[in-house]
């Protein structure tokens, strides 16, 4: 059986980690270790840990005009990042249709014989390899287009509903979710 707050807490009395257990094949407990230690703190039920737990998260309020604010400041900030993003973008596949139309009035000069054959190779290989890197990074621009305001609002109202889902998630999406949260 997993446990959903192994090797989450410590003691608030002597320091020591708390360990949980299950008694009777059916009811997990979290206690003190005791380590080194007369600690007078007593056992506590896992369920009991889990409700305290919600009650922390019910006290994260979010407005829906605090959602709204920030959702707001961020889909601004991508726009602004967006704007920088597509002249960047652009700039690239101009550089790159550019050096593709050089390639190829290159190899119309090496076939009327303007240009020897180790110039052009040697162009062609370094005209190729910028083309390499800009298709690169065009693919990398590609595939940012992450919606900040949109992303902000989820993550918003994923922390608005957080008791829930807390109290009905399995034991190790409660861990998971504790060691991120703390």
């Amino acid at each position: 059986i997993p446990f959903a707050y192994k090797e989450t807490f410590t003691c608030g009395e002597c320091g020591r980690s708390i360990v949980f257990y299950t008694a009777k094949s059916r009811y997990n407990y979290g206690r003190c270790t005791k380590y080194n230690t007369n600690c007078p703190q007593p056992q506590v039920k896992e369920e009991m840990v889990t409700e305290a737990i919600k009650q922390q998260l019910e006290k994260i309020v979010i407005s829906e005009a605090g959602i709204r604010f920030l959702t707001a400041g961020l889909t601004k900030h991508f726009q602004q990042k967006r704007e920088i993003h597509d002249g960047t973008h652009e700039s690239m596949v101009t550089e790159q249709a550019l050096i593709t139309k050089r390639l190829d009035r290159m190899y119309e000069d090496y076939l009327d014989e303007k240009i020897t054959a180790a110039f052009h190779e040697q162009k062609s290989a370094d005209m190729k390899a910028r083309l390499n890197t800009l298709s690169a990074k065009i693919a990398k621009y590609d595939d940012a287009k992450v919606d900040y305001g949109e992303f902000g609002h989820k993550i918003l109202e994923l922390a608005k509903n957080s008791p829930m889902l807390f109290e009905k998630s399995n034991p190790t999406e409660k861990q998971e979710f504790l060691r991120f949260v703390l």
